[in-house]
């Protein structure tokens, strides 16, 4: 029964909106878009709270900091894994580490 009494009526697209989200929250595809959901929420709460940003301006760091994260991840990954970096693995480490002290 839905409000007041009233039978709830769900049409045949929204049921089938129904079913799809539900089968998806049942896979790994599911949860990692749950997982980013709330690690958008998380940045913005944070930011907000820890800076004072407006909530348009914490939602607008929340997304495009993941953004940036990710061609960070294509630069390191493509970098790690070329042979160059494993035929000097030592140099490129102690570099790394004084390039952070």
């Amino acid at each position: 029964m839905g409000r007041f009494g009233a039978p709830i009526i769900m049409t045949e697209f929204k049921n089938g909106i129904y079913n799809t989200l539900r089968n998806l929250l049942g896979t790994s595809i599911g949860r990692t878009f749950i997982y980013t959901l709330g690690h958008i929420i998380i940045a913005m709460t944070s930011n907000r709270l820890i800076t004072g940003a407006d909530w348009k301006l914490a939602g607008l760091d929340a997304i495009i900091e993941p953004m940036i994260n990710g061609v960070w991840y294509y630069i390191l990954d493509k970098t790690w894994s070329s042979k160059k970096w494993h035929y000097n693995t030592d140099y490129y480490l102690v570099q790394l580490v004084w390039l952070f002290m």
